[in-house]
């Protein structure tokens, strides 16, 4: 009797199962790190472009701003740092005020009935401005990271502290 012998063993298909499960797996974990360090490059970068974007807009308010209600201006400067920047323009009636709701930094714009709302940025962690003296103001802005850590925490990956002067805020 003649056996026909152009078929796998079992042993061989196991042996062939085994190496392909490892490659697959290690492949899976490859392409999950990747994606976890290009959603925390990402994160960076939004934030680094949301922070650019707030400092440059509180920026050029400052530059035209013609009074800075809060905080304000104590002899010596107001040492106290406080989570809201107000302030208002020449030429536009109302004030306007920086601060944090939700997570967002936003920049409300108040005239009697008539308000605005623009948002600066998103994942805020912290705002305070602080008066150094009646014509410059310090803002420290930090932004945290998208995703949870493991213990529930934000990690803070963008900060940044600008002293900006004020010329009409005296």
């Amino acid at each position: 009797m003649k056996m026909d012998k152009r078929g796998f063993s079992l042993a061989e298909i196991i042996v062939a199962t085994i190496v392909m499960t490892m490659l697959m797996v290690s492949v899976i974990g490859y392409i999950q790190y990747s994606g976890e360090i290009w959603q925390d490059g990402y994160s960076k970068i939004s934030s680094a472009n949301y922070m650019r974007m707030a400092t440059e807009r509180i920026r050029l308010d400052m530059m035209s701003a013609s009074s800075i209600t809060q905080p304000a201006a104590l002899p010596g400067g107001n040492a106290t740092p406080t989570a809201m920047l107000r302030y208002a323009i020449p030429g536009v009636p109302g004030t306007y005020t920086i601060s944090i709701v939700d997570d967002l930094l936003r920049r409300d714009y108040a005239n009697g009935a008539a308000s605005a709302t623009i948002r600066l940025g998103r994942n805020v962690a912290s705002f305070t401005a602080t008066r150094l003296s009646s014509w410059s103001v310090q803002i420290h802005l930090e932004f945290k990271n998208d995703v949870p850590e493991e213990d529930g925490t934000y990690r803070i990956i963008s900060s940044d502290t600008v002293t900006f002067m004020a010329p009409g805020a005296g």
